[in-house]
């Protein structure tokens, strides 16, 4: 009754004494640990209560309970309560129990916050949450949070949408979260508990756990209760203790069960209505659906198709070309994930204000009228093939155009196989007959390496088939256009060693994205070196330093060696305001955008305007379109010149004198997707997205956007990877 794409689905169809599907999500921000005992509590009672009102809700419902959605977090939480706990309890807000040290148990291993990745898919926590949505269609869908600890507990409804046109009916916010809204007053006014709603939070971006349920066809609320942030704590309102926090959870969590069985019948009818109307609705509009190519750069796209499939979404195939139908049963999520967004009813968000995961990828796709024909893919194992080498006496050859190459850099020089970068593009022939290759492809000599031909041969058997991209057979280093294979422009690469800043005042999120990227995509190590034994570390080992976004506090001796390390030929690549730290210090000869002409003349505004007004002119996340230098190492791999860049900060660098330094450059109107202020969008006239700054014979290369926000930044991330691989092969002129 839910599938209207199924040949058996009959609209007039209802399900009949068919239970109500409850989704219980519990402690996805692992320092949040209220709800997970609330969801033992809950289950305890669902099972053991003999009561006639359980009975009812068990004969007409469905609770799936996650008590846990972030185990890594909570575990770093709750060691670090446990470990400071006092008998008898300390209740001081300064006490180190309510203090976690960096990067705090909020965050999964890798320092991501699971609430954000449900429409990006990127974390196998999620990934098991997705299937798990497609699996079950929960009617209703709860997600237990905490907040600040002098607030007092949220829920529904939410702020309005900021959207314009809302991807998920009015039905959802204005009339079922309003009719849960009183279920789960009359349960707290029965123990007295205060709460809010209708402000704070808001459900615009939708790859929350909540704001994917409605994706459904359910709906998806939010609890969000003042923290204690341990055992107990002073608030303004008296004090918080753990087990008033649990109570709220529990009671909220049980009248979410109540509610669901009261308005199963309604709960299921829109359900059905959901799916029903996307098919209509996809039916009217003009768009038909989403084309796009393979591309040179294969798996970067077999990345973007996966994310579609795994939201259940049919993609079809036709030779190298790809469709996604629009009428489908998942059109919501296709708007979700294709559609851009500059106009918004509101400008205040509570988080970003754009997520078309199609510029995450640096698609480039184009909206059909028409409907296209293919072959709807069932998986990605053989989405593309890969060419077989031929054995070389000579040499072997690698284009740069492929989102896995730097990994096959990493192999390559893991495996101490000599490899080198064409500064030039060249045509040669290979044993698949004559190719063109762009700039930074790899060369392989034989003749150069420590290994047999034979040996060399295998290994880079076993890189294709773990990396798949194409290796070629060169029989002579001779070229039919552009350099030859042992030109000066081809470079040897050698092995580097990075190491990144961390510890407090360090964003940790930006610091997981390091981390993970390296670690599962690449297979490369990262040091992670804590702020706090800087003094005593030896940076003579390593040849880049990362120095993410964070307010860091060093004292001219600490600035004087990080300047020096560099100053030797070494790199340092910054993101966000760890290039502002760059500035400001002095580490490099650039400039910020000084403060707006005006700000000495002030209109006079009410004063219950303030907190918007400010939040207007924070860049929560919009999408911008940039220029990338392809000539530059730091463009080498791209196939298009122009490429989607994502922006949450407002560090606002400006273009170097250099002029071959300013490496991505903003585009003239250049948002794609999100909200900015007329203000802030002037300020991206005369500013630069990312430059290289010399550093005595090093360099420093400077972000002003984040290229691995969320993890989900495919298009850019080859950016960044660039700049650890290949910086020591930059210089500025």
């Amino acid at each position: 009754y839910i599938k209207p794409d199924d040949e058996n689905y009959i609209q007039s169809d209802k399900p009949t004494d068919f239970p109500v599907i409850i989704n219980l999500g519990y402690n996805v921000h692992g320092n949040e640990p209220s709800s997970s005992e609330a969801a033992m509590l809950t289950a305890y009672t669902l099972i053991s209560s003999k009561s006639n009102e359980v009975e009812k809700y068990l004969q007409n419902s469905i609770v799936l309970i996650d008590p846990t959605i972030n185990p890594d977090g909570r575990d770093r939480h709750t060691q670090w309560v446990n470990s400071y706990k006092g008998s008898p309890l300390v209740d001081d807000p300064q006490d180190a129990e309510h203090n976690e040290y960096w990067p705090g148990g909020r965050t999964n291993h890798y320092w991501f916050d699971l609430n954000r990745d449900v429409l990006l898919g990127i974390h196998p926590e999620t990934r098991g949450k997705i299937d798990f949505h497609h699996n079950w269609y929960p009617n209703v869908t709860m997600d237990f949070h905490e907040m600040g600890t002098n607030s007092t507990y949220f829920f529904v409804p939410w702020k309005t949408h900021a959207a314009k046109d809302p991807v998920i009916p009015q039905e959802n916010y204005e009339y079922f979260e309003r009719l849960f809204g009183e279920f789960f007053a009359k349960g707290l006014d029965e123990i007295g508990s205060m709460y809010f709603s209708k402000e704070a939070f808001d459900k615009t971006y939708p790859g929350y756990h909540s704001s994917y349920g409605d994706l459904m066809g359910g709906i998806g609320m939010l609890f969000e209760q003042a923290s204690s942030r341990g055992h107990k704590q002073v608030t303004q309102f008296g004090e918080i203790t753990f087990p008033f926090t649990i109570r709220n959870q529990y009671v909220s969590g049980m009248n979410t069960v109540k509610g669901s069985v009261e308005m199963k019948d309604e709960l299921m009818e829109y359900q059905q209505r959901f799916f029903a109307s996307a098919i209509t609705d996809a039916d009217k509009k003009r768009i038909k659906g989403y084309s796009f190519k393979m591309g040179k750069d294969k798996n970067k796209t077999k990345a973007f198709i996966d994310k579609l499939m795994i939201h259940d979404i049919s993609v079809l195939k036709d030779n190298d070309n790809f469709f996604v139908p629009t009428k489908q049963k998942n059109y919501r999520t296709i708007r979700s994930i294709f559609e851009t967004n500059t106009e918004f009813r509101d400008s205040v968000f509570y988080d970003a204000s754009a997520w078309s995961i199609a510029n995450f990828y640096d698609i480039d796709y184009n909206s059909s009228s028409k409907d296209i024909q293919g072959v709807e893919l069932d998986n990605l194992d053989n989405l593309f093939t890969v060419n077989k080498i031929d054995e070389s006496e000579y040499a072997y050859l690698i284009n740069s155009v492929d989102y896995n190459i730097p990994a096959v850099i990493n192999s390559l020089v893991n495996s101490d196989i000599l490899v080198s970068t064409a500064f030039k593009p060249f045509t040669i022939n290979t044993s698949s007959g004559l190719i063109p290759f762009d700039y930074g492809s790899l060369v392989i000599p034989v003749s150069l390496q420590k290994i047999s031909p034979k040996e060399l041969f295998s290994k880079l058997e076993n890189i294709q088939n773990k990396f798949q991209v194409n290796i070629y057979s060169a029989p002579s280093g001779l070229s039919s256009g552009g350099i030859d294979l042992g030109s000066r422009y081809v470079s040897p690469l050698k092995k580097q060693k990075a190491m990144m800043l961390v510890g407090t005042g360090v964003r940790s999120y930006e610091a997981g994205e390091v981390w993970h990227l390296l670690d599962q995509r690449v297979g490369m190590p990262i040091s992670k070196i804590p702020i706090r034994n800087f003094d005593r570390v030896s940076l003579d080992n390593y040849t880049t330093m990362v120095i993410v976004s964070g307010s860091y506090d060093f004292n001219e001796d600490q600035i004087k060696k990080i300047k020096d390390w560099a100053s030797n030929g070494n790199t340092i690549i910054s993101i966000g305001s760890g290039s502002k730290f760059l500035i400001d210090k002095g580490i490099v000869n650039e400039k910020l955008l000084k403060s707006d002409k005006n700000d000495s003349k002030k209109d006079y505004q009410p004063y219950i305007d303030a907190q918007d007004n400010r939040g207007k002119e924070r860049i929560g996340g919009i999408i911008l379109n940039a220029q990338v230098d392809l000539t530059h190492p730091i463009g080498f791999g791209y196939e298009d010149s122009k490429i989607p860049v994502y922006r949450n900060n407002t560090v606002w660098i400006q273009p170097s004198e250099n002029e071959y330094s300013s490496v991505v450059r903003y585009t003239s109107d250049p948002l794609i997707d999100g909200f900015i202020t007329d203000n802030n969008a002037e300020k991206l006239d005369s500013s630069i997205s990312l430059l290289i700054s010399k550093i005595g014979k090093g360099r420093a290369v400077m972000f002003s956007d984040n290229p691995n926000f969320r993890g989900s930044w495919y298009g850019t991330n080859r950016l960044f990877l660039n700049a650890i691989l290949l910086g020591d092969k930059i210089q500025v002129p």
